[in-house]
């Protein structure tokens, strides 16, 4: 593989070309934009004081986590530490920036753009075969209109003597075309569309693990559950909150994002800390779940632990 062609999907994952277009209509009017150039600036800095402030955490936290931990493996639980979509991003960083095979198998992240877009097209040929009687009562509907709305060749030869058949022959597609389009917007495209998402979100998951297609690109769904282990709540007073831009909270508020575009941004800041190492990986996975573990219900924490496992 090439090196750009790595660090191109590694860009289209991080939306890097959305970002960037947030920063004004026009090319002119985002070069001259200067938050463009501070939170540029911004992201670098904020992985590099996210990391400084897990190296202040980490003296306090590594007791209860390893206490939590060790729990953990006498109760038999999964301690798979990245999910398949976390390992999978890990490996695209590590290529991007070296230029070398993905570490994972089968690695969608590798190629993201091309692998939705298979998924896509595959899930709208399945959709369309269980549509066709519609689409073909559809097609039926439109050239029934267009056979009563377009006027003779007599008469459209007569009120155009200087076109053709062939011009005759466009203005019986265009009204047919304009006519199926309509049908199909407002009655088969919603459900066809749906399908087709649906499945090829479906298909995703059970060829990679995870949804590709997901908006949700929350920072816990790269973690697998041997995260859950270091919740650190076995040990009172170890757990101390900070603050991390990678999860929306910035440490310095003048370092807070000022593009539209903050969340990516802060995805795009996590990443940085993935291609400083791995040590930054645990580091986030262990704070997010200690963090926000109180706020999971038991029952929405079994239905996660289940289907983590699954």
């Amino acid at each position: 593989m090439m090196l750009g062609s790595g660090i191109m999907a590694l860009a289209d994952y991080l939306d890097l070309p959305e970002i960037y277009q947030s920063y004004g209509d026009t090319n002119v009017d985002r070069l001259t934009n200067p938050d463009l150039y501070k939170d540029a600036a911004r992201v670098p800095a904020n992985a590099f004081l996210d990391t400084m402030t897990f190296l202040g955490d980490v003296a306090t936290d590594v007791p209860a986590m390893a206490a939590d931990y060790v729990q953990a493996i006498k109760d038999g639980e999964d301690l798979t530490l990245l999910s398949d979509q976390g390992r999978d991003l890990a490996a695209a960083t590590i290529s991007g920036f070296t230029g070398l095979p993905s570490l994972t198998e089968d690695n969608p992240l590798m190629d993201l753009k091309n692998i939705k877009n298979s998924l896509l097209r595959d899930s709208q040929l399945t959709v369309n075969s269980k549509y066709q009687s519609e689409l073909q009562n559809l097609e039926q509907e439109a050239l029934k209109f267009a056979d009563e709305t377009i006027p003779s060749f007599n008469t459209f030869a007569t009120n155009n003597p200087n076109k053709t058949i062939a011009d005759y022959k466009n203005m019986y597609d265009d009204i047919y075309n304009k006519k199926a389009d309509e049908i199909y917007f407002s009655t088969l495209e919603p459900k066809i569309t749906a399908e087709r998402n649906a499945l090829a979100s479906q298909s995703s998951i059970n060829q990679y693990g995870y949804d590709i297609f997901s908006d949700d690109q929350s920072i816990s769904s790269f973690f697998g559950p041997g995260f859950r282990a270091m919740t650190l709540n076995s040990v009172a007073g170890t757990d101390i909150p900070l603050k991390y831009a990678s999860e929306g909270e910035y440490f310095l508020p003048f370092m807070e994002y000022e593009g539209p575009e903050k969340e990516k941004l802060e995805r795009l800041t996590f990443a940085a800390e993935v291609a400083g190492g791995l040590g930054s990986l645990a580091r986030s996975g262990i704070q997010r779940f200690a963090r926000n573990t109180d706020k999971i219900s038991p029952e929405l924490d079994d239905v996660i632990r289940e289907y983590m496992r699954d």
